[in-house]
């Protein structure tokens, strides 16, 4: 089960607007770092991403170390892969943005449920509309009868 961190935008009235990121490992921050850094904006960290891939290239030409410096990328790319999210995270509450919330879901669609499920009334009773950043995506049902045959709702 992963956990999703709810940010609302500086100028955005309370659980008017949300955004939700994966506090988790990104298996795209882990294979394509530099890329995954720069479409999220972290400029900085896409930068010094880049320069340390140039560094370890340089290390793997110039020096006899190839298994060294390979680790050393391997591990770059695992860090880039557990703290990337992080990162974002860090990055939106240094540009004013809120955290609001963790949910802890399956995936980001019961996350997006959850959230604005609560979210709503408190929008309603204050006159805000609910809009979230990214559409919510519709909500599977999971449980409930098998062929009319079965009343199992998947629990133990």
């Amino acid at each position: 089960m992963a956990s999703y961190i709810v940010l609302s935008p500086p100028d955005a009235e309370a659980g008017a607007e949300a955004l939700l990121v994966r506090d988790g490992f990104s298996w795209l921050a882990f294979i394509v770092p530099v890329i995954w850094f720069a479409w999220h904006r972290l400029w900085i960290w896409a930068a010094a991403y880049l320069v340390a891939g140039l560094g370890v290239a340089v290390a793997i030409e110039r020096t006899d170390w190839d298994g060294t410096a390979i680790f050393m990328a391997f591990l770059a790319a695992l860090w880039a892969g557990l703290e990337g999210g992080g990162q974002r995270v860090a990055a939106l509450v240094g540009e004013g943005w809120t955290v609001r919330d963790v949910i802890a879901a399956s995936d980001r669609d019961m996350a997006e449920a959850f959230h604005f499920r609560t979210v709503e009334p408190e929008a309603r009773k204050a006159g805000n509309p609910v809009r979230p950043v990214l559409p919510v995506a519709s909500v599977r049902r999971t449980g409930g009868p098998a062929l009319g045959l079965l009343d199992y709702d998947g629990e133990a």
